[in-house]
């Protein structure tokens, strides 16, 4: 049997991610657009719509309560009847918990008002829809109706955000409306992606659970999404930290300007992301059935593939620095924004270079250790970012350094780990070849570039140089990589 055609997958894996790609990039582009030519007309109003982003993301694991990695985790033990159920309890879960949340910051509120209340109500009501938009994601992959579903979390949010900030920054939307039109904005979102992926399949809301644990206990189950919770909530604090402390040491402007610096570099690791959420059922079966040499081989593959496309978006974004500097700072506020920039690609590469590592690990029986390591390295994020912003005068450069530390000290701890246990790694001979290549190429490209007097020709025919390079070379070792659809599994039925 291919191994794009496990039962669960009718779909294959690489038309799923061949349109989470597509869905992906055009998301991206239409933030990038809106980042280099709309939001720098109101960065204040930026910083303070990413700011409640930001209160989202912190407490949407708390609603979620790693029910979603429950789903992916769980359902080669789990038939499809049983999915309806599950999926109603944990939306049952999920609503219940935002309430308690909704509730007491009403009533702190009411005993002791605070300025900032409008950002955590919204923030709270946006923290519910990424819960349940997870929550929907993981049952459209289970159901086989993942492909629209993406393009509708990828691109639409890209719309309605833009429009929504040109008519706030003319006025016509006010900023109490402008936030809660964008929560609203994207409950519909939700309401539309739910009623697709259960089109044709009832939600069982019945806090009955017969039959639901026949081969996994509930202790088991709620046990893993008590520790996935606690390590994506600890993963969260690194990734989305930045957002909650900038404002406190520096402004909302500020804040706005780093969103879009971090929008820009996040294109880096976008096929990854993709790749790591096709795959997550794929890798959680090949880890219960044992079949580690067939994951290593897919270890190697995916992460080949990935690295590539990530140093060619590194390296189309160091050659148009000049381009992105005279956009977004014009008159040359940021001195160091260049550096910014450098520095979160090569965070935002070591998401890319060590492949899937956090998913091995969370579909493991090692899932425990993610805690432990997001724990520790949180720790010393939270330290640096403190530091650099009240101790010395590095402002967002300084926490662009903290935050790269800790991502990368947190993938070479997984790679490592996963060694360890499987004795596997995700480098082969043409990753390795990619790599040495493109350090000689940036090391041209940045020796090459001047910063204020570079002609748009100049900059152009770099691009075309560097992408002709890079294509060729990925070529030539296309015979030797090792191919998806040439790995066969005989015993995943």
């Amino acid at each position: 049997m291919k191994f794009q055609s496990i039962r669960y997958f009718r779909e294959s894996s690489k038309a799923k991610l061949y349109w989470y790609s597509i869905a992906n990039y055009l998301g991206l582009l239409l933030n990038i657009l809106a980042g280099f030519f709309l939001f720098p007309k109101a960065l204040t109003i930026l910083g303070e719509i990413k700011y409640i982003e930001t209160i989202g993301y912190f407490v949407f694991p708390f609603f979620l309560f790693g029910l979603a990695q429950g789903f992916v985790k769980f359902t080669p033990y789990f038939e499809k009847f049983h999915v309806p159920k599950l999926h109603g309890i944990s939306l049952l879960i999920s609503i219940s918990v935002f309430s308690l949340f909704f509730i007491g910051l009403w009533i702190f509120n009411n005993i002791h008002h605070f300025d900032d209340f409008v950002y955590y109500q919204y923030g709270l009501i946006l923290g519910l829809v990424l819960a349940l938009i997870d929550l929907t994601k993981s049952v459209s992959i289970v159901y086989n109706r993942i492909s629209f579903l993406i393009i509708l979390e990828k691109i639409v949010p890209r719309l309605f955000l833009p429009i929504l900030f040109y008519l706030n920054y003319i006025k016509v939307i006010p900023n109490n409306e402008f936030f809660l039109l964008y929560v609203i904005c994207y409950l519909v979102l939700t309401l539309v992606m739910h009623f697709y992926v259960t089109k044709n399949r009832s939600t069982n809301f019945s806090l009955k659970y017969y039959f639901l644990f026949e081969k996994v206990t509930v202790k088991e189950f709620f046990e893993y999404c008590f520790y996935s919770f606690l390590g994506s909530f600890a993963l969260l604090l690194i990734n989305k930290i930045d957002s909650i402390i900038i404002p406190n040491y520096l402004t909302m402007r500020e804040n706005g300007l780093y969103a879009i610096l971090t929008t820009l570099t996040s294109i880096i690791f976008m096929h990854a992301a993709g790749i790591n959420i096709i795959y997550g059922l794929t890798i959680s079966k090949l880890i219960v059935k044992t079949k580690i040499n067939l994951l290593s081989r897919l270890y190697k593959s995916s992460t080949y593939r990935a690295s590539f496309l990530s140093l060619l978006f590194i390296g189309i974004i160091l050659i148009i620095l000049p381009f992105i500097k005279n956009t977004l700072d014009p008159q040359n506020h940021y001195p160091r924004l260049d550096a910014i920039i450098s520095i979160l690609c090569i965070g935002a590469f070591s998401n890319v270079a060590t492949g899937f590592n956090s998913e091995i690990i969370a579909y493991s029986k090692y899932f425990k250790f993610n805690l432990l390591i997001v724990t520790f390295l949180f720790i010393i994020n939270l330290t640096m970012v403190v530091y650099f912003l009240k101790y010395t005068q590095l402002g967002l450069l300084g926490v662009a350094i903290s935050s790269t530390i800790s991502i990368v000290l947190y993938n070479l701890f997984k790679t490592y780990y996963i060694y360890q246990k499987y004795k596997i790694v995700p480098f082969s001979k043409n990753y390795l070849k990619i790599i040495g290549l493109n350090s000689i190429l940036f090391s041209i490209i940045l020796n090459t570039t001047t910063i204020n007097n570079e002609s748009t020709f100049l900059i152009f025919i770099k691009l075309i140089v560097f992408v002709f390079i890079n294509i060729l070379f990925y070529i030539l070792f296309k015979n030797e990589r090792l191919k998806l659809n040439s790995i066969k599994i005989k015993s995943l039925k």
